[in-house]
């Protein structure tokens, strides 16, 4: 209907909309065909909002279909164009899809720089589950770089952090990561009391 009235802006909307909701439904590959039909109507009208919207979640559907190249790629362009918007909470969540796709690429180096930047801005904009989220991340990155001790400096600086953003699935992959992390150190009693 929206189709045959004319209004394209809300189409591109919309099919967002259904692409996330394929998303949720583990539907990546419609997911990913709604989001390119939003990205096309979105360049076609100018719409800068939601192309920036839909780059990001077409390199997010990429990640989910295991392509992180073309993640990355996607993700770069979200980057670029979130930045220009002024749109700094969006800039550091996809910074931070960065950093995850480097992540399973293997570059755990990237992946830290690219969490750090998300982290900065996060902490920068007081977006407090943004922020959990990238001191998370890090500790994860860290901890798959061997270095358990910066692992444990930020998996301990995002426990308050989640519980204050009430953000209660995070703060219990906060305290099991804190609690491997322990072990992977020797501490056994500090990862009993963690977990």
């Amino acid at each position: 209907l929206r189709q045959a009235m004319g209004d394209r802006l809300n189409e591109a909307d919309l099919l967002q909309g259904i692409g996330l909701i394929h998303r949720e439904l583990g539907e990546n590959q419609k997911a990913l065909d709604d989001f390119n039909r939003s990205l096309v109507l979105c360049r076609a009208t100018g719409y800068r909002e939601g192309e920036a919207a839909a780059l990001d979640n077409i390199g997010y559907a990429y990640r989910e279909l295991g392509e992180e190249q073309k993640t990355l790629d996607y993700a770069n362009q979200s980057v670029a164009l979130f930045r220009e918007l002024g749109d700094r909470d969006n800039e550091a969540s996809a910074l931070l899809e960065i950093g995850q796709a480097h992540l399973l690429l293997g570059d755990k180096q990237k992946a830290v720089d690219y969490g750090n930047q998300a982290h900065l801005i996060f902490q920068s904009i007081d977006d407090q589950r943004g922020d959990g989220l990238a001191l998370n991340f890090l500790g994860y990155s860290h901890a798959g770089l061997g270095q358990q001790e910066e692992a444990l400096k930020y998996y301990s600086q995002a426990l308050p952090v989640v519980i204050a953003a009430r953000e209660r699935g995070e703060e219990g992959w906060t305290l099991d990561d804190l609690g491997e992390t322990y072990v992977a150190l020797g501490e056994k009693q500090k990862a009993v009391q963690a977990y």
